[in-house]
């Protein structure tokens, strides 16, 4: 039996591009390129990467090490999703979410933005053929969860990740969700997820739990 191991690492970005939302975006996205440059992962899988700019710089820093990347379009604004690979990216798929927040509500952006999942389908070094998902559930504007307007749109959205991960996984060897949920790990709907799909946490399964970047 042929054993693999590799690294994948998902981060969400913060890149927002109204000034007032993201401190020194700029020098955001260069420090951040430029610790993926110097890291040992195989697959980057990035949130809140709402410009294309933004992807291309990220791109063009990261081409030596991972030459093999795509952006996830959708909506008027973009999921802000994208991935980047050591392998071969065989193909790619975005599917926007149906329900993402009110039109009327613009200063919140997710009816704009077109967050949705994505798929990456990549051959591993040793052969193996891994679905990749990327995804990026609705924003929490209340930590209070009572408070949370938005909690049905969320279940909504992870109810349509389930779904299409059962539709595009089969023939796959191995499945990799990341993204995020905007959600804790503790959650009735994360244990959905992980029950539905047959998932193992990588971050609470870890006897170490600790991150290292």
């Amino acid at each position: 039996m042929v054993n693999e191991k590799f690294k994948v690492l998902t981060f969400n970005c913060w890149a927002v591009f109204f000034p007032s939302s993201t401190v020194r975006k700029e020098d955001r996205v260069n420090a951040i390129a430029s610790k993926l440059a110097n890291g040992d992962f195989d697959v980057i899988l990035l949130q809140e990467i709402w410009l294309e700019s933004d992807y291309r710089k990220l791109r063009l820093l990261l081409d030596d090490k991972y030459p093999y990347s795509n952006y996830f379009y959708c909506n008027l604004i973009g999921t802000g999703m994208c991935i980047f690979s050591k392998w071969i990216i065989e193909c790619v798929f975005t599917h926007p979410f149906t329900t993402n927040g009110y039109p009327h509500l613009i200063h919140q952006a997710d009816y704009y933005c077109g967050k949705g999942i994505g798929l990456a389908r990549i051959t591993s070094k040793e052969g193996f053929r891994i679905n990749f998902y990327v995804t990026h559930l609705i924003a929490r504007y209340e930590l209070d969860r009572m408070l949370d307007k938005y909690n049905g749109h969320r279940i909504s959205q992870l109810v349509e990740v389930m779904e299409f991960v059962r539709m595009t996984s089969t023939g796959s060897d191995a499945i990799i969700i990341t993204g995020d949920f905007n959600l804790e790990s503790n959650t009735s709907a994360i244990e959905l997820l992980c029950t539905s799909l047959k998932l193992s946490d990588a971050w609470l399964n870890n006897e170490l739990n600790v991150l290292k970047f």
